[in-house]
C-alpha cells in the first residue's frame, strides 16, 4: 500500500510540476499511462485482498462448524445418565481437541490483527 501511495504522489507531483500550456500531447499521454498503471496496480491489490478475505472467511466458517460439532458431541455425552470410562475418555479427548481448535483460531486472529496494523 505504501508503494501505491508513493507512486500516486509521484504521479501527482509530475502533473503539478508542469504548466498546462507547456505540456505536450506525448507528456500528457505518458502521465495518463502512468496513472492507468497505478490504477491497475491498486485494483489488482484490492482483488488479491478480496480473495484472501474470502478464503479466510471460509476457514473461519469451517472452524466455527468444527467447534459447533464438537460442542454438540460433548453436550450429548455429558447428558447421558450412565457414564462409562470409555465415553469419559472420549469426552476428554474431544474437549482437548476443541481447546486446541479454539487456540489455533485465537492465534490466527492475533496474527491477522498484527498484520492488519502493520499495513
Amino acid at each position: 500500500m505504501k508503494k501505491a501511495i508513493f507512486l500516486l504522489c509521484c504521479g501527482i507531483a509530475i502533473l503539478c510540476s508542469t504548466s498546462a500550456n507547456a505540456q505536450s500531447a506525448t507528456t500528457l499521454r505518458s502521465q495518463r499511462d502512468s496513472l492507468e498503471a497505478l490504477y491497475k496496480f491498486v485494483l489488482d491489490k484490492y482483488d488479491s485482498l478480496a480473495v484472501t478475505n474470502m478464503e479466510l472467511s471460509k476457514k473461519l466458517e469451517q472452524r466455527g462448524s468444527e467447534i459447533t460439532n464438537l460442542k454438540h458431541e460433548i453436550d450429548n455425552m455429558l447428558k447421558k445418565k450412565k457414564e462409562y470410562v470409555a465415553e469419559l475418555e472420549k469426552s476428554r479427548k474431544i474437549i482437548t481437541d476443541l481447546a486446541a481448535t479454539v487456540d489455533k483460531l485465537e492465534t490466527e486472529v492475533k496474527r491477522l490483527s498484527n498484520k492488519k496494523t502493520d499495513q
